[in-house]
């Protein structure tokens, strides 16, 4: 069985091909939590005298 195919559905085929791997492996990578990525409740809210193991946000003036 003879195939032609048009270079232009070449393209496009494998541009989604390659469209459709990365999205799999991007969702593949477990997400990295940051500093500033949200809430840490690590201690009760209102408290004084809360101590944390996590080192503090250092902000680029």
């Amino acid at each position: 069985m003879t195939v032609k195919m048009n270079a232009k559905l070449v393209a496009k085929i494998a541009i989604l091909t390659a469209v459709m791997i990365g999205t799999f492996l991007a969702a593949s990578v477990q997400p990295v939590p940051s500093a500033d990525g949200g809430p840490l409740l690590l201690c009760p809210p209102k408290s004084t005298h809360c101590q944390s193991s996590l080192p503090t946000l250092r902000r680029a003036s």
